[in-house]
């Protein structure tokens, strides 16, 4: 992972995984520079707090996340096309997705959120916010399916 803020001439790294289930959720460890987990289930997230604990919260948009995991591509687009502007591109084997907010809330923060993929693997994220920070995620060991350890498994069961 790299971070790019302005004002800050050098990208600022960064290490850690990211664990996607379509059951059970989303895991987003960094384990450097600090070690922060944040879960998100259909109903819950987890934030590790100042103190390392992690903390559950109830999703403020657990029916709409509910909503969109039940979703075939398609419908998903035309659901996402309501908030977003969408662009999809494939050639061969990669595929890339590009979401920009139309407005709301979001587009106060977020300017563009990118994923590209190949292979049916996601390989990079690209998240662009409003003030100018870029954070770059390139995934790397990507198993499909995703190997779930035992501490995995703890992570998701908090957010169930």
């Amino acid at each position: 992972m790299q971070k790019f803020v302005p004002g800050v001439t050098r990208p600022l790294p960064g290490k850690g995984r990211v664990v996607s289930d379509p059951v059970d959720g989303l895991i987003w460890e960094t384990t450097f520079p600090l070690q922060h987990v944040r879960v998100f289930g259909k109903k819950y997230y987890a934030v590790t707090d100042e103190k390392g604990e992690l903390r559950v919260h109830e999703h403020q948009a657990a029916d709409f996340m509910s909503d969109l995991t039940s979703r075939s591509s398609e419908e998903l687009i035309m659901l996402l096309n309501r908030s977003f502007f969408v662009s999809c591109s494939k050639k061969d084997n990669a595929y890339s997705l590009i979401l920009s907010p139309k407005n709301g809330t979001l587009a106060n923060y977020l300017t563009e959120f990118a994923l590209a993929a190949q292979d049916g693997k996601v390989t990079h994220a690209t998240i662009t916010q409003t003030d100018g920070t870029i954070t770059r995620l390139q995934f790397d060991n990507v198993k499909l399916p995703a190997e779930a350890a035992a501490r995995d498994d703890a992570f998701f069961a908090r957010v169930r």
